[in-house]
């Protein structure tokens, strides 16, 4: 009887383990989630700067009043 006292205290243990080991698995998770929005609002946030960057190069009235300033002075 004493033996399979044991083997159940060593059978709750082990599963007592093994729920740690999912719970830290699902932080890890929720971690890495995490991580994926935080790389996909910087690849956002990349491009719209790109956007803000590349805008005034676009547009070509803007560089046409600068260059007839520059011919006119």
């Amino acid at each position: 009887m004493r033996f399979l006292q044991n083997m159940m205290l060593i059978s709750i243990d082990i599963l007592k383990e093994q729920f740690n080991c999912l719970k830290k698995a699902y932080k890890l998770y929720q971690y890495m989630d995490y991580l994926q929005v935080l790389k996909n609002v910087q690849e956002l946030l990349y491009k719209q700067l790109i956007n803000i960057v590349e805008s005034p190069i676009k547009q070509k009235p803007a560089l046409k009043i600068i260059s007839l300033e520059s011919i006119l002075n």
